[in-house]
């Protein structure tokens, strides 16, 4: 019986021993987690200058800085009481002249971004202080 007995020991641990490396070689449970989210269009431009002086000439509005996180890009657009003259904006040394429109758009994006650029206006005479209002536009 001791023989029986000591067999069915030594049996035993053998299997344990045989079955621990095909237990330790499966591989461990896996979970997988997916998260998703919408996010909303936000966009927003602002400008340095709260008044625009009345004096001709080159005068700085200093920097326009602009945010839109829309993967489908954006304007700026500029409205202004329509002007006589000569009148334009600059942007970044570009001279986007002001008609009798009272719109122009200012800068365009591709993409989302964020952007600063240097702002000045070019006034023909002393005395027209136009308002001046900047929006931006997801497209």
């Amino acid at each position: 019986m001791k023989d029986h007995a000591a067999l069915s020991i030594l049996a035993a641990l053998a299997a344990a021993f045989v079955a621990a490396p095909a237990i330790a070689s499966e591989p461990a449970a896996q979970y997988r987690i997916g998260i998703s989210a919408e996010v909303p269009v936000l966009c927003r431009v602002s400008v340095d200058a709260a008044l625009v002086p009345d004096s001709a000439g080159r005068v700085s509005l200093g920097t326009m800085k602009e945010f839109c996180n829309n993967p489908h890009g954006y304007q700026v657009v500029m409205e202004y009481a329509p002007m006589a003259g000569d009148a334009a904006l600059i942007v970044d040394g570009r001279t986007i002249p002001l008609g009798k429109s009272g719109r122009v758009i200012i800068a365009k994006s591709p993409g989302a971004a964020v952007t600063e650029r240097k702002v000045e206006l070019q006034l023909p005479q002393e005395g027209v202080a136009p308002a001046l209002a900047f929006r931006i536009e997801p497209l």
